[in-house]
């Protein structure tokens, strides 16, 4: 048997990936979400600390454990595990998502750069507040954050790294002896609705980040387009995200750029409403200094959007090194790279995609893993 640890709070994501693991690996798998009070819990999930469950008698069940998003607050959880079975040839595997890596403080100083820099002291305050309410709640061991080298360490306690993109092994496993990459999906190309883009068309929208966070540094990618003076209607999804940023950010567009036609999304869009919009943008720029928004990044490679990301992001150097056509904002954010891919560009794109996530392929994929 293998036990599943996650952690979160809305259920959308862990529901999602439970239904999948019994339409391809029934009764093989145990699931914990370690967020007691989920706001869609669904039947065969328990919602438990690691510690409540170590107690009943599906401990005794499973010699593998999946951590989905392994957190410095999941050391904890390693340690109650391997002292409940001492000697015991218990396995680990992390399934990598993005936040519970990249958002350490030993990342943060490039993470919130120019306009966003106001916000860095402020994350920083909070990241050491939060880790003290973890400690007062009895998730993490000790009431202050030990740094990153701590958590780091324990990564030698893995067998398997599994992930989407590549460079996030390379990067978390740097000096790490003995855990080994495997390729795994959360998101495939059932995700995204039935369309077909015509790729003889050159869309001219751009689209700049996805949410209203301050790590996607969307200023200065309007200041680059302002200074190129470009023609391109932009679009910026500021839906959800930190709301004294969104504020602050669209308060300095305003008062210091005035040759752009910008449209601010605000308002939520469901799913289909989403997928409708972006289908119109031409060019995805990305200015995260990490990787961010696969899905956003796979659905515009799948229908000939041209992305621009940051060169040092785990997702561009696998993206290239996979073969897609991928822009640099570094090298390509300028009038010349500001035009579309070509027709034999976005096909060559379209079909890598397919080879990379479609269903079959990601589904053999878990399967591999999780029977391993």
């Amino acid at each position: 048997m293998n036990l599943h640890i996650f952690n979160d709070k809305l259920g959308f994501f862990t529901n999602k990936t439970v239904g999948l693991y019994e339409k391809i690996d029934p009764c093989h798998n145990i699931y914990l979400n370690l967020s007691e009070n989920c706001s869609n819990k669904v039947e065969n999930i328990k919602y438990a600390s690691v510690k409540d469950l170590l107690n009943t008698k599906e401990a005794s069940s499973f010699n593998r454990v999946f951590f989905h998003g392994y957190s410095y607050a999941n050391k904890s959880n390693i340690k109650e595990i391997k002292a409940k079975f001492p000697g015991g040839n218990i396995q680990f595997v992390w399934i990598f998502w993005s936040n519970e890596y990249y958002q350490h403080p030993v990342f943060f100083s490039n993470l919130y750069q120019g306009f966003s820099r106001k916000f860095y002291l402020r994350k920083l305050a909070s990241f050491h507040v939060e880790h003290f309410i973890s400690f007062c709640k009895r998730e993490v061991d000790f009431p202050f954050y030990k740094g990153f080298q701590s958590y780091k360490n324990s990564f030698k306690e893995f067998d398997t790294m599994g992930a989407l993109i590549e460079g996030d092994f390379d990067y978390a496993m740097e000096g790490v002896e003995g855990p080994k990459y495997s390729f795994v999906s959360y998101i495939s190309l059932g995700d995204f609705p039935d369309l077909n883009p015509d790729f003889s068309v050159d869309k001219s929208e751009i689209m700049i980040g996805h949410s209203g966070s301050p790590i996607l540094n969307h200023y200065e990618v309007v200041k680059k387009l302002s200074g190129l003076n470009v023609a391109n209607p932009l679009y910026i999804p500021l839906a959800y995200g930190k709301p004294s940023y969104i504020k602050a950010l669209k308060s300095k567009i305003n008062d210091s750029v005035s040759n752009l036609k910008i449209d601010f999304q605000d308002a939520f869009l469901d799913k289909s409403e989403y997928y409708n919009r972006i289908n119109n943008i031409g060019y995805f720029i990305l200015n995260s200094h990490c990787q961010q928004a696969l899905g956003n990044v796979f659905f515009f490679l799948w229908v000939g959007t041209k992305v621009f990301l940051n060169k040092e992001t785990s997702t561009y150097k696998t993206l290239q090194k996979k073969g897609f056509h991928i822009a640099s904002i570094e090298d390509d954010l300028n009038m010349d790279g500001i035009q579309p891919l070509t027709t034999s560009e976005k096909e060559h794109n379209r079909n890598l995609v397919h080879e990379y996530i479609n269903d079959d392929w990601v589904n053999e994929a878990w399967l591999k893993l999780l029977q391993e």
